[in-house]
């Protein structure tokens, strides 16, 4: 405990330096003009002090898609952790690819300048694919081998942007993230799909996100509340990746866990 308050007591100074950062930047196209966690969360300013670079994020999702324009030569060999075979760089329904764009987006074109820009665009994405084909079901087995396999191949952080009922196994996993000092980040749950908090976002020692709007308010529309809510995100109407060629906008604590 006391060592996660120390981490979450470092972060937390962390975003609050950056929401007091300096004005707003002018974005180059359609799409990142309406990324506003850009402006919401200065990550301009935040980008001066580190992009990402030398770090290794685990993204157990439905798989990432190596060819999505923003995220090109950042997708790592990876996992399917449902089959044991394959290297995670397949993504039946996006919800994994545009999570990683998230995270590790770097834009195309001329200087990177259209399409997604991540929060830490020099990042690597170790993709490991947790949810069976054709569900939104994640099966705790499943996510307790992603994380044991992505701390084995040198994950220092692990998004999970969704979540489940609590179980022996999962919380073994948990344990043996921290036991290798790999931060382990989840979403909360969405309040139009979820009864209560989700795990393993709910367990004390993963970071558990919650969903804020543009005004930075907690929205209740999208976000289930609760005790294990350690930080919140932006995660209303937020720019992801549909496919390889369009951008959609879409809301929930996937996003916000992502943003985190």
């Amino acid at each position: 405990r006391a060592g996660r308050a120390a981490r979450m007591g470092g972060t937390v100074a962390l975003v609050a330096g950056l929401l007091a950062g300096a004005g707003t930047p002018a974005w180059a196209d359609a799409t990142r003009d309406a990324q506003w966690p850009l402006s919401f969360l200065n990550i301009a300013e935040a980008h001066r002090i580190s992009q990402g670079e030398g770090v290794i994020v685990a993204v157990l999702d439905t798989g990432v898609d190596p060819t999505q324009p923003d995220l090109t030569g950042s997708v790592l060999p990876g996992l399917d952790a449902v089959t044991t075979a394959g290297d995670g760089h397949t993504d039946a329904s996006g919800h994994g690819t545009s999570m990683a764009a998230l995270i590790a987006g770097h834009g195309h074109g001329q200087g990177n300048a259209d399409g997604l820009l991540g929060i830490a665009p020099k990042a690597k994405i170790l993709p490991v694919t947790v949810w069976p084909p054709g569900t939104m079901s994640l099966r705790p087995k499943d996510v307790a081998a992603g994380i044991r396999w992505s701390v084995d191949h040198g994950a220092q952080v692990i998004n999970i942007s969704g979540g489940g009922m609590s179980n022996p196994v999962l919380e073994q996993a948990i344990d043996y993230a921290m036991s290798k000092n790999v931060v382990v980040i989840a979403a909360i749950g969405n309040s139009s799909t979820e009864p209560g908090p989700g795990y393993p976002g709910a367990y004390l020692d993963v970071i558990g996100v919650s969903a804020i709007d543009q005004t930075g308010n907690f929205d209740p529309a999208v976000s289930v509340q609760g005790v294990s809510v350690d930080l919140a995100a932006p995660g209303t109407r937020v720019v992801n990746p549909k496919d390889a060629k369009t951008y959609e906008t879409t809301s929930g604590t996937s996003i916000s866990s992502a943003m985190v």
